[in-house]
């Protein structure tokens, strides 16, 4: 064998092994930045799901069960009424399928969406297929956002007088406040807020109601609406204890 490839020879599972050994250098590298490149967000990304902790977990079998007293305290005690556990669910899905229609409407009163869906796809109104209490109460929600945005003064006090939660958002993540702020009805706004709207509750992609109000250039909706926050005025309204809004 020539002295050149018997060097080569001798050469080569040393030069494998440091090859190797960069390889796997720069793989490590890559995986060192891969998280936190993905766990970055910045003030324009919009919101992530709320994953349910421990005590939100007992909030949806607690609702499952019909258990309003239970489902109000877990709300009074920090449990975040859009919480989703690992399978997508939320107290108002669960509250929606075994047909609690009083749970329902104590948790839309304080801000449950509509427009959150299960990993399977399912949304409350999905689940609360053949509870037509329910599905009548849902309804009214949609029907609150859109008198609202159109300014429809009359429908929006008959619906709140009936029973329709104003704090509720839609099928699209909005809510009666930030449909009116959007679209310039002070007159709305104000109505909302005496039936007890509150400005803190943001659209499920962040929005508060006097940030959109400000974006369209309605100053005086957007000075309300702080004003409103920083007062007090607009706090989740107490749960309507009878079902008067499906009818």
């Amino acid at each position: 064998m020539p002295v050149g490839n018997l060097i080569m020879t001798r050469k080569t599972p040393l030069l494998f092994l440091i090859l190797t050994l960069c390889v796997l250098a720069l793989g490590g590298c890559k995986k060192a930045n891969r998280n936190p490149v993905q766990n970055q967000s910045g003030p324009n990304s919009p919101p992530g799901p709320v994953v349910a902790n421990a005590a939100e977990v007992q909030m949806l079998n607690a609702a499952a069960k019909g258990d309003l007293a239970g489902v109000k305290y877990l709300l009074d005690n920090g449990g975040r009424v859009n919480a989703q556990d690992g399978e997508g669910r939320t107290a108002l899905m669960e509250a929606s399928y075994y047909d609690h229609a009083d749970v329902v409407l104590l948790l839309l009163n304080r801000g449950a969406d509509l427009s959150l869906k299960k990993r399977d796809g399912a949304t409350a109104s999905i689940l609360a297929s053949g509870h037509k209490e329910v599905q009548n109460i849902l309804a009214g929600v949609s029907d609150l956002v859109s008198a609202a945005g159109n300014g429809d003064n009359t429908k929006v006090a008959t619906l709140a007088n009936k029973g329709v939660p104003v704090n509720a958002h839609n099928e699209v993540g909005s809510t009666a406040l930030a449909e009116a702020s959007w679209n310039g009805h002070l007159d709305t706004v104000k109505l909302l807020l005496e039936k007890g709207a509150d400005p803190s509750i943001r659209k499920t992609d962040g929005a508060l109601p006097a940030d959109l109000a400000a974006s369209q250039k309605h100053p005086d909706i957007a000075d309300l609406l702080t004003a409103s926050a920083k007062g007090g005025q607009g706090s989740p309204a107490t749960p309507v204890p009878s079902t008067s809004a499906s009818k």
